[in-house]
């Protein structure tokens, strides 16, 4: 995926955490929360942001953008791919880069196994439409026509 007009690159050398961990459960109050880890999962991240000068990388809500990331894992315990993408891409909205997770129109992810150390690294770029299927069409497709 190419970056668009506006990006932004970073290595982090640090574990990417999985969706599994991300809330726990108070029975007393009913409720979710986001558990200690989570959080400092997201300071790490916001962290790492403002060692760049995201103040003249952020996007606006209107702005559609796109991700590219690599996971790196040094041991075989590696959480699924899809389950490293939610919170850290939490932890770049947290950290007002992007307004809204919903702006993320395209995601290009992958993980590999580590031969030193735990990393990601991720491109936040301007979304540039292309398409490897065909365009959508205006509308969505119809419904399944039903079994005889």
């Amino acid at each position: 995926m190419e970056p668009g007009p506006r990006y932004l690159r970073l290595v982090l050398y640090m574990r990417a955490m999985s969706a599994n961990a991300l809330y726990g459960h108070s029975s007393k109050y009913e409720k979710t929360y986001k558990n200690e880890q989570v959080r400092q999962y997201q300071r790490l991240v916001q962290s790492a942001l403002q060692t760049v000068n995201v103040d003249s990388i952020k996007w606006e809500k209107s702005e559609p953008v796109q991700i590219a990331a690599r996971f790196w894992f040094c041991d075989r315990k590696d959480p699924d791919l899809d389950n490293c993408l939610k919170p850290f891409i939490d932890a770049v909205q947290s950290s007002g880069v992007i307004h809204n997770d919903k702006q993320v129109l395209r995601i290009e992810a992958e993980k590999f196994p580590a031969c030193g150390r735990d990393a990601i690294e991720f491109i936040l770029s301007d979304f540039v439409p292309c398409y490897v299927l065909p365009p959508p069409s205006v509308s969505a497709p119809g419904p399944r026509p039903s079994a005889p």
